[in-house]
């Protein structure tokens, strides 16, 4: 599906039928003028505003065909919105965009055949002063092409290939009393090689949040794990979550 560069334009419409378009948006254009045909099916985004404070209420994503007679965009497929995932309620002050949707980049990836996976933890855990806790990888955000699970906390890599992984590691501690004082040792466990980044930390620098980010390229066969390892000996409970763990397959 083709893709719009500037085309947002007003609509009134109230309720969850058919969008009719009145004028582009300043600074943007009109979806004619942007280059989509007549009875063209695009991807659109909506946004509709509180009529009385002008504050954003409620957004919607999806697939519609653009009509010239009447200039109207139709909602023939909602892909996510805030409204549980059906057609938002339209205040009679919106905005409608085109805008390329997560199906379609995810389609694009799986097509080229880029195979890459995101994972994370569901929450904080927090590690008190001990060595080799496991930190539980328990969701995948991404998996192009299927190249991981998940199993006991461990990525499990379903193909044998060279990989690049990648993690961002956040520390922190809510103990504002007590801050890091001594050694946070972050590692990959692969089984057997085991590349490590080690943080230390002085009371007097009182750190009570750090970031930790790890890269390194692995060969993995089928049945090799990936584990994120944590060693704490900083004097005080830390709590650790991901921003990502990135796995990317290259061969």
């Amino acid at each position: 599906m083709a893709f719009y560069n500037l085309a947002r334009m007003y609509t009134t419409t109230t309720g969850t039928g058919t969008m009719t378009l009145t004028t582009a948006v300043p600074g943007c254009l009109t979806f004619a003028l942007a280059g989509v045909s007549n009875g063209e099916a695009v991807n659109y985004a909506v946004i509709t505003y509180d009529t009385v404070t002008h504050r954003p209420t409620h957004t919607e994503t999806g697939v519609g065909t653009y009509t010239t007679a009447g200039l109207t965009m139709s909602r023939t497929t909602v892909e996510k919105s805030t409204n549980s995932d059906g057609k938002i309620v339209l205040t009679g002050l919106s905005e409608v965009y085109c805008a390329p949707l997560a199906s379609d980049f995810n389609a694009f990836i799986t097509s080229a055949g880029i195979s890459y996976a995101v994972v994370t933890a569901a929450g904080a855990e927090t590690v008190t002063n001990t060595n080799s806790a496991l930190i539980d990888l328990d969701t995948e955000t991404v998996d192009a092409n299927s190249i991981v699970t998940l199993s006991s906390g461990r990525i499990v890599f379903t193909n044998t290939g060279h990989y690049f992984v990648s993690a961002m590691v956040n520390l922190y501690t809510t103990d504002t009393s007590t801050p890091f004082n001594g050694n946070i040792t972050v590692s990959f466990d692969q089984d057997g090689y085991d590349p490590v980044a080690v943080k230390t930390y002085a009371t007097a620098d009182g750190v009570l949040i750090d970031d930790v980010t790890m890269s390194n390229f692995f060969a993995k066969s089928a049945t090799n794990t990936l584990g994120i390892i944590v060693d704490n000996q900083s004097g005080t409970s830390v709590d650790v979550s991901f921003d990502s763990v990135t796995i990317m397959r290259l061969s």
